[in-house]
């Protein structure tokens, strides 16, 4: 028997998901007997069973058809329709998002050679083989640590208190040149300017160490403009683990399904889905566009002046102290 699960994550998330699963129906038919599990208020936790017949596969497909196009009416139309996966799509998102969390390195900042630099100044102190700028691409993203494990030989990687050792060192060598070449991607300021002038809370969640995370944006971000920015703190589990995020969509006073987050990576299409955010995946970053679209972006952007172009934003209250920056 096979079972299938809806997790409730907003209207929109519901539709993506029974559109998603009218195609998992087509490759599973060929069960004896599936069971439907709807986990929403929408359904309110009907179970429906599968039988193997045509007419009762038709009959199955043909109501969750008929469940996405309602759907569709009530969101103003499926996600291929409001141009997620595709970076050419001229229309915005009729949803009226109340927040917005950012990821950091390759979303917000061009941060990659001194990375990429400072990492392999680590490796020359110890006599090992550098890396390309490219293969830092893929090192990055899920922290420091994993960083270090990526770019080490083999058998340092394996030795646990080496990695220390060399973490350690690396963060002394990046603390040192956080700024050579790190700037804001071109058309970032103006976007975020705008969503602050609007009153959306506006916050970072990365897996850099949180000490670099809070130089870099103390010396290149004007001072208010983030609410909130969480990176690789003890105790705190890294993305694609939802917590952080979740944590401050609750500080911001912002239900999950009305936060739009901002990433380059699979990790953090990942976050945003755990979460249930709308993931925005921005193709100005490390990594290419068919990581993000296998991740399930439901949007992707070609400029962050799409940011606001593409996608709706709305003050869950009238603000009555916006500081101006």
């Amino acid at each position: 028997m096979m079972a299938f699960q809806i997790k409730e994550k907003g209207l929109l998330h519901q539709a993506i998901s029974l559109r998603y699963l009218v195609g998992n129906i087509f490759l599973h038919l060929g069960y004896c007997r599936g069971i439907l599990t709807c986990d929403s208020p929408f359904f309110n936790r009907e179970r429906i069973y599968v039988e193997r017949s045509p007419a009762s596969e038709i009959v199955l497909v043909t109501a969750l058809v008929c469940i996405c196009r309602l759907f569709h009416s009530n969101i103003g139309g499926s996600a291929a329709n409001k141009g997620a996966y595709h970076s050419d799509s001229q229309r915005s998102i009729s949803m009226d998002f109340q927040a917005a969390i950012f990821d950091l390195d390759g979303t917000l900042i061009n941060s990659l050679e001194d990375l990429a630099n400072s990492a392999n100044a680590m490796l020359v102190s110890y006599g090992f083989p550098e890396h390309s700028l490219d293969a830092y691409r893929y090192f990055v993203g899920n922290g420091s640590q994993k960083l270090i494990e990526r770019c080490l030989p083999e058998k340092q990687a394996a030795d646990p208190m080496f990695v220390v050792e060399a973490l350690q060192r690396y963060k002394e060598i990046y603390a040192q040149h956080t700024e050579d070449r790190t700037r804001p991607y071109e058309g970032i300021l103006s976007a975020l300017r705008a969503l602050k002038k609007k009153g959306i809370p506006l916050g970072i969640c990365t897996n850099k160490h949180q000490s670099a995370a809070d130089e870099i944006v103390s010396h290149m971000f004007p001072a208010g403009l983030f609410r909130d920015v969480v990176g690789d703190r003890p105790g705190l589990p890294r993305k694609p683990n939802p917590q952080k995020v979740l944590q401050m969509a609750e500080e911001f006073g912002v239900a999950p399904n009305c936060v739009a987050y901002f990433g380059d990576t699979s990790v953090d299409m990942d976050t945003a889905h755990h979460a249930g955010f709308y993931a925005v995946g921005v193709l100005w970053g490390f990594r290419p566009k068919g990581e993000l679209v296998a991740h399930g972006a439901d949007l992707l952007l070609a400029s962050p002046r799409e940011i606001t172009e593409k996608l709706s934003f709305q003050c869950k209250e009238t603000p009555y102290d916006i500081a101006r920056v």
